[in-house]
């Protein structure tokens, strides 16, 4: 499932996810193997060239591989056989199968697409269900890698997949790297910002960081009643003043009504006092 999504982020013009540290040939060969169903079936044989590729090239030549895995078991009753050898040109893997084989003219076509795929149509070839070879012939063009079908001699068909030898990491340039990505346990020393130098000097003396004293009875200043403006725990001797308490109401005190209580009307009625009023009323108001 996982490699039929990036097939299809492959048409779409991606690249599988790369990884961080070389990886052996040898692994990349059973990793590939991995990738499809009948792993069983695959035979790895001179896997132990001490080699490794890139982290940016070795999730696309394991994609590549289990793509022309998987056409060879599919095609082939029998085991599938891979194998490595040094070339010239870099490093030759060979898959071998025991297939019917096929015609000349089919396999040129096969050939041509493996050379060639941009010229392909993914769409038609998507609806045919037949983007394997497409898919690896894609990214083998992305970095630069020859693939080609041959004929074998014992029947069925032989895909040659040639690495350049630019691709290829020794196992001193794999260790090289290692050491130079590994991090440097020892902390960097970071200078202080901020922090006053010291001298050895005797003549400078060491600025150190202000302590805090311990409290003592403040005395400074004062009110107007002659008590000192301290901290409300230090007062005068060290006793804290007493605070002011409400006293007592005496004995028949009746509090005052509220506001909102209606009062009875004090003395007896006076029927004239607006008249009254108005004859003591100033002329113009």
């Amino acid at each position: 499932m996982r490699r039929g999504a990036e097939s299809l982020a492959v048409l779409g013009g991606d690249l599988p996810t790369r990884t961080v540290e070389p990886v052996l040939v040898a692994a990349v060969l059973r990793m590939a193997a991995g990738e499809i169903e009948d792993y069983p079936r695959v035979q790895i044989v001179h896997s132990d060239q001490p080699v490794a590729l890139p982290g940016y090239v070795s999730p696309s030549v394991v994609h590549l591989l289990a793509e022309l895995m998987e056409n060879a078991t599919r095609f082939s009753a029998t085991d599938v056989e891979v194998r490595t050898s040094h070339v010239t040109d870099g490093l030759a893997i060979e898959i071998v199968d025991c297939g019917p084989g096929m015609t000349a003219q089919k396999r040129a076509a096969l050939n041509d697409l493996l050379a060639r795929p941009e010229g392909a149509d993914p769409r038609s070839r998507l609806r045919e269900g037949q983007i394997g070879l497409l898919v690896a012939a894609l990214l083998a063009k992305r970095h630069g890698v020859v693939v080609e079908l041959y004929p074998d001699v014992m029947g069925g068909i032989r895909a040659v997949v040639v690495l350049p030898g630019r691709l290829l990491v020794t196992p001193a340039e794999q260790s090289a790297t290692s050491h130079a990505a590994a991090p440097s346990h020892t902390p960097a020393a970071v200078p202080a910002q901020g922090v006053p130098t010291v001298s050895a000097g005797p003549e400078r003396p060491v600025a150190g960081l202000p302590r805090r004293l311990p409290q003592t009875q403040c005395t400074t200043g004062g009110d107007d009643t002659g008590h000192s403006r301290g901290r409300p725990d230090q007062g005068d001797g060290g006793v804290r003043p007493a605070l002011p308490r409400r006293e007592a109401a005496p004995a028949g005190h009746v509090p005052a009504p509220a506001l909102d209580v209606p009062r009875e009307p004090v003395g007896p009625p006076s029927p004239d006092l607006m008249a009254r009023f108005k004859r003591t009323r100033p002329a113009g108001d």
